[in-house]
Protein backbone atom coordinates (compact mmCIF):
# COMPACT_ATOMS: atom_id res chain seq x y z
CA UNK A 1 0.00 0.00 0.00
CA UNK A 2 2.61 2.79 -1.24
CA UNK A 3 1.70 6.02 -2.23
CA UNK A 4 1.58 6.68 -5.90
CA UNK A 5 1.91 10.71 -4.63
CA UNK A 6 4.69 10.73 -2.11
CA UNK A 7 7.25 12.19 -4.48
CA UNK A 8 5.58 15.02 -5.19
CA UNK A 9 5.78 16.59 -1.54
CA UNK A 10 8.93 17.80 -1.25
CA UNK A 11 8.86 18.66 2.71
CA UNK A 12 8.57 14.73 3.36
CA UNK A 13 12.71 14.56 3.22
CA UNK A 14 12.43 16.98 6.12
CA UNK A 15 11.33 13.76 7.80
CA UNK A 16 13.91 11.38 6.49
CA UNK A 17 13.20 8.09 7.72
CA UNK A 18 10.14 9.32 9.68
CA UNK A 19 6.60 9.82 9.26
CA UNK A 20 4.64 13.16 8.81
CA UNK A 21 1.18 12.02 10.85
CA UNK A 22 -0.15 15.67 11.73
CA UNK A 23 -2.18 16.40 8.54
CA UNK A 24 -5.38 17.23 10.02
CA UNK A 25 -3.87 20.36 11.76
CA UNK A 26 -2.08 21.29 7.96
CA UNK A 27 -1.38 19.20 5.06
CA UNK A 28 2.01 19.39 3.09
CA UNK A 29 2.20 21.36 -0.04
CA UNK A 30 3.06 19.15 -3.45
CA UNK A 31 5.78 21.24 -5.60
CA UNK A 32 3.59 22.87 -8.37
CA UNK A 33 1.52 24.55 -5.20
CA UNK A 34 4.81 25.92 -3.85
CA UNK A 35 6.13 27.03 -7.49
CA UNK A 36 2.92 28.80 -8.35
CA UNK A 37 3.25 30.83 -5.39
CA UNK A 38 6.65 31.39 -6.25
CA UNK A 39 5.82 32.45 -10.06
CA UNK A 40 3.21 34.79 -8.87
CA UNK A 41 6.00 36.51 -6.61
CA UNK A 42 9.02 36.43 -9.16
CA UNK A 43 7.22 36.93 -12.63
CA UNK A 44 3.49 37.98 -11.98
CA UNK A 45 3.42 40.45 -9.22
CA UNK A 46 0.62 43.01 -9.94
CA UNK A 47 -3.03 43.91 -8.02
CA UNK A 48 -6.43 42.32 -9.35
CA UNK A 49 -9.42 43.75 -10.43
CA UNK A 50 -8.28 47.50 -10.77
CA UNK A 51 -5.34 47.91 -12.53
CA UNK A 52 -5.88 48.84 -15.92
CA UNK A 53 -2.43 47.76 -17.40
CA UNK A 54 -1.36 44.23 -18.89
CA UNK A 55 0.35 42.54 -16.16
CA UNK A 56 -2.74 43.55 -13.93
CA UNK A 57 -4.84 42.10 -15.88
CA UNK A 58 -3.04 39.22 -16.37
CA UNK A 59 -3.15 38.58 -12.42
CA UNK A 60 -6.67 39.08 -12.63
CA UNK A 61 -7.58 36.40 -15.05
CA UNK A 62 -5.53 34.05 -13.28
CA UNK A 63 -7.03 35.05 -9.94
CA UNK A 64 -10.96 34.68 -11.31
CA UNK A 65 -9.98 31.40 -12.99
CA UNK A 66 -8.61 30.40 -10.12
CA UNK A 67 -11.94 31.13 -8.48
CA UNK A 68 -13.26 29.29 -11.23
CA UNK A 69 -11.33 25.94 -10.28
CA UNK A 70 -12.24 25.89 -6.93
CA UNK A 71 -15.73 26.57 -7.09
CA UNK A 72 -16.45 23.83 -9.72
CA UNK A 73 -14.08 21.63 -7.11
CA UNK A 74 -16.86 21.64 -4.84
CA UNK A 75 -19.52 21.56 -7.39
CA UNK A 76 -20.38 25.78 -6.82
CA UNK A 77 -21.15 28.54 -9.71
CA UNK A 78 -18.08 31.15 -9.71
CA UNK A 79 -20.00 33.90 -8.24
CA UNK A 80 -20.77 31.39 -5.00
CA UNK A 81 -17.52 31.39 -3.82
CA UNK A 82 -15.77 34.16 -1.74
CA UNK A 83 -12.54 34.40 -0.31
CA UNK A 84 -10.96 35.05 3.23
CA UNK A 85 -8.14 34.69 5.44
CA UNK A 86 -9.20 30.51 6.73
CA UNK A 87 -11.90 28.68 7.23
CA UNK A 88 -12.19 30.16 10.40
CA UNK A 89 -12.16 33.49 9.22
CA UNK A 90 -15.07 32.23 6.82
CA UNK A 91 -17.25 30.92 9.69
CA UNK A 92 -17.15 34.43 11.41
CA UNK A 93 -17.85 36.08 8.21
CA UNK A 94 -21.10 34.44 8.53
CA UNK A 95 -21.83 34.67 11.93
CA UNK A 96 -21.05 37.90 12.11
CA UNK A 97 -23.04 38.40 8.69
CA UNK A 98 -26.28 37.35 9.50
CA UNK A 99 -28.96 39.03 11.90
CA UNK A 100 -28.71 37.57 15.26
CA UNK A 101 -29.79 38.60 18.32
CA UNK A 102 -28.69 37.35 21.56
CA UNK A 103 -32.14 35.15 22.52
CA UNK A 104 -31.75 33.64 19.33
CA UNK A 105 -30.69 30.03 18.60
CA UNK A 106 -27.85 28.08 17.03
CA UNK A 107 -28.20 24.00 16.67
CA UNK A 108 -24.79 22.66 16.31
CA UNK A 109 -23.06 19.05 17.20
CA UNK A 110 -20.85 18.38 19.93
CA UNK A 111 -17.88 17.74 17.19
CA UNK A 112 -17.73 21.17 16.54
CA UNK A 113 -14.14 22.39 16.47
CA UNK A 114 -13.65 25.53 18.72
CA UNK A 115 -13.66 27.87 15.41
CA UNK A 116 -17.17 26.85 14.92
CA UNK A 117 -18.49 27.00 18.41
CA UNK A 118 -17.10 30.11 19.75
CA UNK A 119 -17.87 32.53 16.75
CA UNK A 120 -21.98 31.48 18.10
CA UNK A 121 -21.31 31.43 21.97
CA UNK A 122 -20.34 35.09 21.40
CA UNK A 123 -23.63 36.08 19.86
CA UNK A 124 -26.10 33.61 20.63
CA UNK A 125 -27.57 30.71 22.42
CA UNK A 126 -26.42 27.01 21.58
CA UNK A 127 -28.09 24.08 21.20
CA UNK A 128 -25.85 21.37 21.11
CA UNK A 129 -26.45 17.90 19.90
CA UNK A 130 -24.18 14.56 20.59
CA UNK A 131 -23.39 11.73 19.07
CA UNK A 132 -25.14 8.49 18.73
CA UNK A 133 -23.16 5.03 19.28
CA UNK A 134 -21.88 5.05 15.67
CA UNK A 135 -20.33 8.21 15.93
CA UNK A 136 -22.24 10.11 13.77
CA UNK A 137 -24.83 13.07 14.50
CA UNK A 138 -28.30 11.73 14.56
CA UNK A 139 -30.55 13.95 12.14
CA UNK A 140 -33.47 12.88 14.37
CA UNK A 141 -32.08 14.60 17.55
CA UNK A 142 -31.22 17.58 15.46
CA UNK A 143 -34.52 17.62 14.25
CA UNK A 144 -35.73 17.58 17.37
CA UNK A 145 -33.29 20.42 18.68
CA UNK A 146 -34.43 23.08 16.16
CA UNK A 147 -37.08 25.48 18.00
CA UNK A 148 -38.83 28.80 16.76
CA UNK A 149 -35.55 31.08 17.41
CA UNK A 150 -33.39 28.83 15.66
CA UNK A 151 -31.62 31.10 12.91
CA UNK A 152 -28.97 28.39 11.93
CA UNK A 153 -27.65 24.66 11.56
CA UNK A 154 -24.55 24.67 11.67
CA UNK A 155 -22.06 21.00 11.97
CA UNK A 156 -18.84 19.69 10.92
CA UNK A 157 -18.41 17.07 7.66
CA UNK A 158 -15.37 15.38 9.00
CA UNK A 159 -14.89 15.59 12.87
CA UNK A 160 -11.20 16.45 13.03
CA UNK A 161 -10.61 14.60 16.30
CA UNK A 162 -12.65 10.83 15.48
CA UNK A 163 -12.15 11.00 11.50
CA UNK A 164 -15.95 10.40 11.48
CA UNK A 165 -17.75 11.77 8.45
CA UNK A 166 -20.99 13.42 9.10
CA UNK A 167 -24.58 12.57 7.74
CA UNK A 168 -24.62 16.40 6.08
CA UNK A 169 -26.83 15.96 3.24
CA UNK A 170 -29.49 14.17 5.77
CA UNK A 171 -28.75 17.22 8.03
CA UNK A 172 -29.28 19.78 5.51
CA UNK A 173 -31.97 18.19 4.27
CA UNK A 174 -34.44 18.05 7.67
CA UNK A 175 -32.85 21.55 7.93
CA UNK A 176 -34.42 22.92 5.02
CA UNK A 177 -38.00 21.35 5.51
CA UNK A 178 -37.78 23.33 8.92
CA UNK A 179 -36.89 26.59 7.05
CA UNK A 180 -33.25 27.01 9.00
CA UNK A 181 -29.95 27.66 6.85
CA UNK A 182 -27.47 25.49 7.42
CA UNK A 183 -23.48 25.98 7.58
CA UNK A 184 -21.30 23.12 7.30
CA UNK A 185 -17.51 23.33 8.32
CA UNK A 186 -15.64 20.68 5.59
CA UNK A 187 -12.23 22.42 6.82
CA UNK A 188 -11.64 18.11 7.21
CA UNK A 189 -13.81 17.08 4.23
CA UNK A 190 -12.01 18.65 0.87
CA UNK A 191 -9.24 16.60 -0.80
CA UNK A 192 -10.43 13.21 1.35
CA UNK A 193 -13.74 12.90 0.66
CA UNK A 194 -15.92 14.19 -2.45
CA UNK A 195 -17.66 17.54 -1.76
CA UNK A 196 -20.59 18.67 -3.94
CA UNK A 197 -22.59 21.22 -2.63
CA UNK A 198 -25.49 20.70 -4.89
CA UNK A 199 -25.88 16.86 -3.46
CA UNK A 200 -25.32 18.33 0.33
CA UNK A 201 -27.92 21.26 -0.50
CA UNK A 202 -26.24 23.64 2.06
CA UNK A 203 -26.57 27.65 1.91
CA UNK A 204 -22.76 28.14 3.45
CA UNK A 205 -19.95 26.11 3.55
CA UNK A 206 -16.19 26.69 4.29
CA UNK A 207 -12.74 25.34 4.18
CA UNK A 208 -9.30 26.17 4.34
CA UNK A 209 -6.59 26.08 1.92
CA UNK A 210 -3.67 24.78 4.22
CA UNK A 211 -5.35 21.36 5.00
CA UNK A 212 -6.12 21.01 0.87
CA UNK A 213 -2.28 20.96 -0.21
CA UNK A 214 -2.86 24.92 -0.04
CA UNK A 215 -0.82 27.70 1.02
CA UNK A 216 -1.59 28.98 4.76
CA UNK A 217 -3.77 32.60 5.09
CA UNK A 218 -6.44 31.65 2.59
CA UNK A 219 -10.16 30.12 3.03
CA UNK A 220 -13.32 29.29 1.28
CA UNK A 221 -16.61 29.93 1.82
CA UNK A 222 -19.36 29.30 -0.61
CA UNK A 223 -22.88 30.74 -0.03
CA UNK A 224 -25.89 30.49 -2.33
CA UNK A 225 -26.06 33.53 -4.32
CA UNK A 226 -29.32 34.53 -1.81
CA UNK A 227 -27.48 33.61 1.12
CA UNK A 228 -24.48 36.12 0.01
CA UNK A 229 -26.87 38.93 -0.42
CA UNK A 230 -28.02 38.25 3.67
CA UNK A 231 -24.86 38.53 5.00
CA UNK A 232 -23.49 42.34 6.50
CA UNK A 233 -20.02 42.54 5.61
CA UNK A 234 -17.85 41.41 8.70
CA UNK A 235 -14.73 43.77 7.20
CA UNK A 236 -15.54 47.01 4.68
CA UNK A 237 -13.66 48.95 2.95
CA UNK A 238 -12.19 49.31 -1.08
CA UNK A 239 -12.77 46.63 -3.17
CA UNK A 240 -16.11 45.64 -2.05
CA UNK A 241 -17.89 49.19 -2.71
CA UNK A 242 -19.46 50.70 -5.62
CA UNK A 243 -19.66 54.29 -4.26
CA UNK A 244 -20.41 55.72 -0.75
CA UNK A 245 -22.82 59.01 -1.13
CA UNK A 246 -22.64 61.03 2.08
CA UNK A 247 -22.88 58.83 4.80
CA UNK A 248 -24.64 55.64 2.95
CA UNK A 249 -22.10 52.93 1.55
CA UNK A 250 -23.16 50.95 -1.15
CA UNK A 251 -21.97 47.22 -1.60
CA UNK A 252 -20.98 45.58 -4.83
CA UNK A 253 -23.53 42.27 -5.34
CA UNK A 254 -22.81 38.74 -4.32
CA UNK A 255 -19.25 37.37 -3.01
CA UNK A 256 -17.59 40.95 -4.19
CA UNK A 257 -19.36 42.69 -0.85
CA UNK A 258 -17.55 40.42 1.37
CA UNK A 259 -14.21 40.98 0.11
CA UNK A 260 -12.71 44.37 0.97
CA UNK A 261 -9.00 44.69 0.65
CA UNK A 262 -6.25 43.64 -1.10
CA UNK A 263 -6.99 39.67 -1.21
CA UNK A 264 -4.59 37.28 -0.96
CA UNK A 265 -3.95 36.81 -4.62
CA UNK A 266 -0.84 34.13 -4.24
CA UNK A 267 -2.69 32.37 -1.96
CA UNK A 268 -5.84 31.95 -3.90
CA UNK A 269 -3.47 30.81 -7.07
CA UNK A 270 -1.29 28.76 -5.02
CA UNK A 271 -4.87 26.97 -4.03
CA UNK A 272 -5.53 26.84 -7.56
CA UNK A 273 -2.80 24.59 -7.84
CA UNK A 274 -3.47 22.55 -5.38
CA UNK A 275 -7.50 21.93 -6.40
CA UNK A 276 -5.77 21.08 -9.89
CA UNK A 277 -3.11 18.79 -8.77
CA UNK A 278 -5.86 16.21 -7.08
CA UNK A 279 -7.99 16.45 -10.43
CA UNK A 280 -5.31 16.16 -12.63
CA UNK A 281 -3.80 13.49 -10.78
CA UNK A 282 -6.55 11.24 -10.17
CA UNK A 283 -8.51 12.27 -7.11
CA UNK A 284 -11.07 9.59 -7.08
CA UNK A 285 -8.28 7.21 -6.27
CA UNK A 286 -6.85 9.60 -3.87
CA UNK A 287 -9.75 8.91 -1.88
CA UNK A 288 -9.52 4.90 -2.68
CA UNK A 289 -5.88 4.91 -0.98
CA UNK A 290 -7.03 6.60 2.25
CA UNK A 291 -10.03 4.68 2.75
CA UNK A 292 -7.50 2.02 2.16
CA UNK A 293 -5.06 3.66 4.41
CA UNK A 294 -7.64 3.81 7.22
CA UNK A 295 -8.48 0.61 6.72
CA UNK A 296 -5.28 -0.78 7.71
CA UNK A 297 -4.52 1.44 10.37
CA UNK A 298 -7.18 0.34 12.22
CA UNK A 299 -6.50 -3.01 11.77
CA UNK A 300 -2.76 -2.46 12.89
CA UNK A 301 -3.73 -0.06 16.04
CA UNK A 302 -6.48 -1.57 17.32
CA UNK A 303 -4.64 -4.44 18.03
CA UNK A 304 -2.29 -2.85 20.30
CA UNK A 305 -4.34 -3.31 24.00
CA UNK A 306 -2.52 -0.61 25.90
CA UNK A 307 -4.24 2.17 23.49
CA UNK A 308 -7.44 3.35 24.66
CA UNK A 309 -10.20 4.65 22.01
CA UNK A 310 -12.70 6.63 23.61
CA UNK A 311 -14.85 7.84 20.88
CA UNK A 312 -17.00 5.62 18.62
CA UNK A 313 -16.35 4.92 14.81
CA UNK A 314 -18.43 5.21 12.24
CA UNK A 315 -18.44 2.57 9.24
CA UNK A 316 -17.47 5.96 6.89
CA UNK A 317 -14.32 7.47 7.94
CA UNK A 318 -10.82 8.93 6.94
CA UNK A 319 -7.71 8.48 8.19
CA UNK A 320 -7.53 10.30 11.73
CA UNK A 321 -6.64 8.06 14.67
CA UNK A 322 -7.24 9.69 17.97
CA UNK A 323 -6.11 7.49 21.11
CA UNK A 324 -5.11 7.49 24.82
CA UNK A 325 -4.03 5.35 27.95
CA UNK A 326 -6.46 2.71 29.76
CA UNK A 327 -4.42 3.99 32.66
CA UNK A 328 -5.49 7.93 33.85
CA UNK A 329 -2.12 8.86 34.99
CA UNK A 330 0.12 8.78 31.81
CA UNK A 331 1.64 11.28 30.33
CA UNK A 332 0.68 11.40 26.42
CA UNK A 333 2.45 14.66 26.01
CA UNK A 334 5.82 12.14 27.16
CA UNK A 335 4.71 9.34 24.78
CA UNK A 336 4.36 12.25 21.68
CA UNK A 337 7.71 13.38 22.55
CA UNK A 338 8.96 10.29 22.35
CA UNK A 339 7.28 9.31 19.18
CA UNK A 340 9.26 12.19 17.60
CA UNK A 341 12.25 12.01 19.24
CA UNK A 342 12.84 8.57 19.01
CA UNK A 343 10.81 7.08 16.05
CA UNK A 344 10.69 10.50 13.97
CA UNK A 345 6.82 10.26 14.11
CA UNK A 346 4.71 13.79 14.29
CA UNK A 347 1.52 12.85 15.79
CA UNK A 348 -0.84 16.10 17.73
CA UNK A 349 -1.18 15.83 21.45
CA UNK A 350 -4.69 17.24 23.63
CA UNK A 351 -7.97 18.20 22.92
CA UNK A 352 -7.77 19.26 19.48
CA UNK A 353 -9.95 22.25 19.80
CA UNK A 354 -12.98 20.11 20.28
CA UNK A 355 -13.31 20.91 23.96
CA UNK A 356 -17.26 20.10 24.54
CA UNK A 357 -16.90 16.51 22.98
CA UNK A 358 -14.06 15.29 25.29
CA UNK A 359 -15.58 17.05 28.38
CA UNK A 360 -18.80 14.46 27.01
CA UNK A 361 -16.76 11.38 26.64
CA UNK A 362 -14.89 12.20 30.10
CA UNK A 363 -11.26 11.89 28.04
CA UNK A 364 -8.48 14.40 29.42
CA UNK A 365 -6.71 14.27 26.27
CA UNK A 366 -5.45 12.15 23.27
CA UNK A 367 -2.93 11.61 20.83
CA UNK A 368 -4.02 12.33 17.18
CA UNK A 369 -2.51 10.57 13.83
CA UNK A 370 -3.33 11.43 10.68
CA UNK A 371 -2.57 10.37 7.63
CA UNK A 372 -3.42 11.91 3.94
CA UNK A 373 -2.55 10.76 0.25
CA UNK A 374 1.67 10.89 0.99
CA UNK A 375 1.70 8.44 3.28
CA UNK A 376 1.50 4.40 3.03
CA UNK A 377 1.78 1.45 4.85
CA UNK A 378 4.89 2.17 5.66
CA UNK A 379 3.88 4.97 8.21
CA UNK A 380 1.07 2.91 9.81
CA UNK A 381 3.80 0.35 10.35
CA UNK A 382 6.03 2.36 12.05
CA UNK A 383 3.59 4.15 14.08
CA UNK A 384 2.50 0.61 15.50
CA UNK A 385 5.63 -0.75 16.17
CA UNK A 386 6.58 2.50 17.62
CA UNK A 387 3.82 2.13 20.19
CA UNK A 388 4.39 -1.58 20.61
CA UNK A 389 7.77 -0.92 21.90
CA UNK A 390 6.03 1.98 23.99
CA UNK A 391 2.94 0.26 25.56
CA UNK A 392 4.63 -0.59 28.91
CA UNK A 393 4.31 3.15 29.41
CA UNK A 394 0.62 3.38 28.36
Amino acid sequence: MGSAWAADFPALKAHGRGSYLDSAATALKPTVVTDAVVRFYREETAPVHRGSYRAAERVTETFEAARQTIAAFIGASTHEVAFFSSCTDAINQVAAGLELGKDDEVVLSVLEHNSNLAPWLERVRVRCVGVGADGRIDPAQLDAAIGPRTKLVTCTAVSNVTGNVQPIAEICAVARRRGVPTLIDAAQAVGHTVVDVRAIGCDFLAFSGHKVFGPSGVGVLYGREESFERLRPLRVGGGAITRIDGERIFYRAGHQRLESGTPNIEGVIGLSAAIEYLVNNDFPAMVRHQRELEAYAWQRLSSIDALHWPFPRAQERIPIFSFSSKRSNVDLSMIAALLADNYGIAVRIGQHCCHPLFAASDTYGAIRASFHIYNSAVDVDRLADALSELAMLF
